[in-house]
């Protein structure tokens, strides 16, 4: 099952049914089949064969499976929205809940932390990416311009 979900994300061939079988694939009781079919989701959207909306609509559906009774499901969401990527960001706060429950099952607990550091490090990374391009941007709006190095103290030699 995982093998599927990975090559329909590899292929990037999206036909009538292709969304509804990998969301199936979504809350499997086995922790590789529900990340390959999250991650065959993104690269779907990556490769521009879904629209950025099945992705957050997903989301948005796992999320509310975090409040699910059966710990399966919880456990299910937790992991799918790790692996997800940036469009699980925006429910960081409600892993953050399984995650610091102390009477939540306690696989649904790790694997809440475990998600939670997936996208704390993905926020890092987009977070460096963008200051990044401000940077980038802001160094090329001053091309053309000329500067001179600042004026040492008075009293130290310049070198």
């Amino acid at each position: 099952r995982a093998g599927c979900c990975q090559g329909i994300g590899s292929v990037g061939l999206v036909l009538d049914d292709t969304v509804q079988v990998l969301s199936s694939h979504l809350t499997d009781t086995e922790v590789i089949v529900v990340e390959a079919a999250a991650q065959a989701l993104r690269q779907l959207y990556l490769r521009g064969a879904i629209d950025s909306k099945v992705l957050d609509n997903t989301a948005f559906e796992t999320a509310s499976q975090l409040k699910s009774q059966d710990w399966l499901h919880r456990w299910a969401a937790c992991v799918c929205l790790g692996a997800l990527g940036p469009t699980a960001l925006p429910y960081m706060q409600d892993l953050q809940a399984r995650a610091s429950d102390e009477d939540e099952n306690a696989f649904v607990h790790d694997a809440a932390k475990q998600s939670l550091n997936r996208l704390a490090i993905l926020q890092r990374s987009e977070h460096f990416q963008d200051r990044s391009l401000d940077r980038m941007h802001a160094a090329q709006s001053l091309v053309g311009y000329s500067f001179s190095p600042p004026e040492p103290p008075h009293g130290s030699v310049r070198a």
